[in-house]
């Protein structure tokens, strides 16, 4: 699961009793990658609650580096810096909480869409990012979860760009489906995310969904009439695509926005006034029975 404040162990401490359920093993966060700079202490504090709900919690630590006030690593060699620091200062409060540390590193959130380098002509930059992770990973002791692509039009084109460009072999490649569970023109289509899996067919390495969930508000468009079938589309690219892990991110978990939906939210709502939407099954319960 994927959500940006420290508050949620709170939060889900409301829907179970004791531990996470045991389909429940990773928290993520989509991090700003230069965290510890000068004028970032507000998020180092956000952060910084948030390892300590992840520990509370029990659960494995996901860190996915993203823009910054719109600004980005200027070389790679300065971002593996910043994330080298990240990961220690990280790991140390995690063992102050009593929590394990980073388990696994998404070197740049959606490179081909929010993280700022939507052409395939601009696929190296992420990928010296996923290699300078690599190494430093080898030092620490985590792991790498490669691409983080959003399901694009041009997402094999990518790939192809992004891989070229690698120096190690991955063995985890994350995902975004959120075209294959967005219903446009009269239908779903998961064309792209199945380009996407064909091109790492054939290898050992694992296909996650790093980050997948579904809108009740989306840029200002009320989709509450299509949040549920949204959700059921998603259960079934689990129950069928088998994935090795999906965190269901939630943008926002509060109750009471007015409508009209801003123009730029995205919210997903977990609970209505009648009890947990259908969306959030995949977080309550499991998605779907275990093939």
């Amino acid at each position: 699961m994927g959500l940006w404040d420290g508050e949620f162990a709170r939060f889900f401490r409301s829907a179970w009793v004791g531990s996470p359920p045991t389909h429940l093993r990773f928290a993520r966060y989509a991090l700003q990658w230069n965290v510890f700079s000068a004028g970032g202490s507000e998020y180092q504090v956000r952060f910084e609650r948030w390892l300590a709900a992840v520990a509370e919690l029990g659960l494995a630590p996901v860190i996915a580096p993203t823009t910054f006030n719109a600004t980005r690593p200027a070389e790679a060699l300065g971002y593996g810096l910043r994330l080298e620091a990240v990961l220690q200062h990280a790991d140390h409060k995690l063992r102050e909480k009593g929590g394990p540390p980073i388990a696994n590193v998404e070197p740049w959130n959606e490179p081909n869409n929010q993280g700022g380098y939507p052409n395939p002509d601009e696929a190296a930059t992420p990928a010296g990012f996923a290699n300078e992770a690599s190494a430093i990973c080898m030092r620490l002791g985590c792991s790498v979860i490669a691409g983080d692509f959003e399901d694009s039009s041009n997402v094999a084109a990518y790939l192809d760009e992004y891989r070229a460009h690698l120096t190690f072999s991955p063995t985890r490649w994350g995902v975004h489906p959120y075209q294959a569970i967005t219903f446009k023109e009269g239908k779903y289509s998961a064309a792209h995310l199945e380009e996407l899996e064909q091109q790492l067919a054939g290898g050992a390495a694992e296909l996650w969904y790093t980050e997948a969930g579904v809108y009740y508000c989306k840029k200002g468009e009320n989709r509450s009439s299509l949040q549920d079938a949204d959700a059921q589309r998603l259960n079934h690219l689990i129950a069928t695509k088998h994935p090795a892990h999906v965190f269901y991110y939630q943008f926002e978990y509060k109750e009471g926005m007015t409508l009209p939906c801003a123009p730029n939210v995205d919210d997903t709502f977990l609970y209505a006034p009648s009890g947990a939407r259908s969306a959030a099954s995949v977080i309550f319960g499991p998605a779907a029975p275990t093939p």
